[in-house]
């Protein structure tokens, strides 16, 4: 398992596919995925 699907839940796809399962919450990146965020500064 690479970095990013720890972080986000999901392998990183097309922009389109990888943007829908992500979103910004503040400062924080959430993954829509399994609801993990980190700090986006």
């Amino acid at each position: 398992m690479n970095w990013f699907k720890k972080l986000t839940g999901f392998c990183e796809a097309g922009y389109d596919e990888t943007r829908a399962r992500l979103e910004v919450e503040g400062e924080r990146l959430r993954s829509k995925v399994n609801g993990a965020s980190i700090d986006a500064r």
